[in-house]
């Protein structure tokens, strides 16, 4: 499950073109992102140099300054939960810091493929167990 900051309608055109299958809410006012301690960016993480530098890279590759959608100040953050554990965490170092979606993606797949995996060979074991005689 994604969440962001911007509206239902901006959710749901950025994921359908960067990751369609995904599920994903909407959390306008932030309150997951308080829950998960997610910070406000200070203005050296807004306005830094290395924030400069990934919006110039950004022009420079044909992608421009869109219009902002939810609280432009939030840090981003990325959370992997597994069995209501955080399995993987993102901490940004400023507000170009994105996640790799495809990454997150990736690792998404890994732990879905590990846990069918590991319910496969639990089912092979209890088929092992009842059909052995006493």
């Amino acid at each position: 499950m994604l969440v962001h900051l911007g509206s239902e309608d901006l959710g749901e055109r950025f994921f359908k073109r960067r990751w369609p299958e995904a599920s994903a809410i909407s959390d306008p006012e932030g309150k997951l992102y308080d829950a998960f301690d997610v910070e406000r960016a200070r203005w050296t993480q807004l306005f830094g140099l290395s924030v400069l530098l990934k919006g110039v890279k950004a022009a420079l590759t044909g992608h421009g300054v869109g219009k902002p959608g939810g609280d432009v100040m939030r840090m981003p953050a990325a959370f992997l939960i597994h069995d209501s554990k955080i399995v993987w965490a993102q901490e940004p170092k400023h507000v170009a810091d994105h996640p790799n979606l495809a990454a997150v993606h990736a690792m998404t797949l890994m732990i879905n493929q590990r846990e069918a995996a590991s319910q496969a060979a639990q089912g092979a074991e209890r088929k092992r167990t009842v059909s052995e005689p006493s």
